[in-house]
């Protein structure tokens, strides 16, 4: 089967691309970080234990709000140094299927194709060559768990009428004892 494409925005040390990761469905095009320490443990995650060789140049260290450079790469910057952008690396592995992240601490309910307000944001996007690209968070603080199903075409796009993202009330799952004595 055809891995899902992804771009893990607001990436911290790489918590959440490590658990999509390890489901082995899931490869990762890029991430965008602004910390570095963060930065340099994503980094040394994506050479090590998955081996990618561009690490430095895919988990990339830079602020998120300047989007015309993260777009199309920077040169030089006093803190953030150089880097190729996100086209680039979305270019090369010909598209992306979902886009994750943290931090945003946003909430995002729904599979919504236009914005509806409050926790149904516009989430389900057209990339640049008209396919569904799928943006979801869960908010913060682990109030809700996030389940995404999506279902591909033959030609590895997402069909849009497949698209379940739902969240779920943390307080609605039983407490997991482990969980409880590592806290």
């Amino acid at each position: 089967m055809k891995k899902i494409k992804m771009i893990d925005l607001f990436a911290g040390c790489g918590g959440l691309t490590e658990g999509f990761m390890q489901t082995k469905k899931y490869e990762e095009i890029a991430a965008v970080e602004w910390l570095k320490p963060q930065v340099d443990t994503l980094r040394n995650r994506m050479k090590t234990k998955w081996k990618k060789s561009d690490a430095f140049d895919r988990v990339m260290q830079f602020d998120i709000q300047r989007e015309e450079e993260l777009f199309h790469g920077w040169r030089s910057d006093q803190k953030f140094g150089s880097g190729k952008g996100l086209d680039y690396f979305v270019n090369k592995a010909g598209g992306i299927d979902i886009i994750i992240g943290g931090h945003s601490h946003t909430v995002i309910d729904g599979a919504n194709k236009e914005d509806k307000g409050g926790d149904h944001k516009l989430n389900v996007v057209k990339s640049r060559r008209g396919e569904p690209v799928v943006i979801t968070q869960a908010g913060k603080l682990n109030k809700y768990a996030g389940f995404l199903n999506v279902i591909f075409d033959k030609n590895g796009v997402i069909k849009e009428d497949s698209i379940v993202n739902k969240l779920t009330d943390t307080k609605e799952f039983a407490p997991n004892k482990g969980i409880q004595n590592i806290l």
